[in-house]
């Protein structure tokens, strides 16, 4: 359950950097790599998730910093990463629920 609230915490404050902070997605996307430091695919409840997660950290960290990362990929790639992102944090809100309910 902890490993839970906390992905689910860190994956929300990124989702809501996409959302607000100013700029371009692949700024956005960038500022948002920083709320996920410690989000790990480990950490993730279920197989999805840790799929996902596991994507989304290989397209930011791969290539050895967020920046350089973010640098070299498309608009169309930095849109399907931050889709990703907002996949996994309904994912987790979802889950979050249903802990919540029983």
């Amino acid at each position: 359950m902890a490993d839970l609230i906390y992905s689910y915490g860190k994956v929300g404050a990124a989702v809501q950097k996409l959302a607000t902070h100013p700029g371009e997605i692949k700024t956005r996307l960038a500022s948002a790599a920083g709320d996920l430091v410690g989000a790990t695919a480990g950490a993730m409840p279920t197989e999805e998730t840790k799929i996902y997660m596991a994507r989304i950290a290989k397209a930011l960290y791969g290539s050895g910093s967020v920046e350089k990362a973010v640098t070299l990929m498309s608009v169309d790639d930095a849109r399907a990463i931050a889709q990703d992102l907002v996949s996994l944090e309904a994912m987790l809100d979802e889950l979050v629920r249903e802990t919540k309910a029983d």
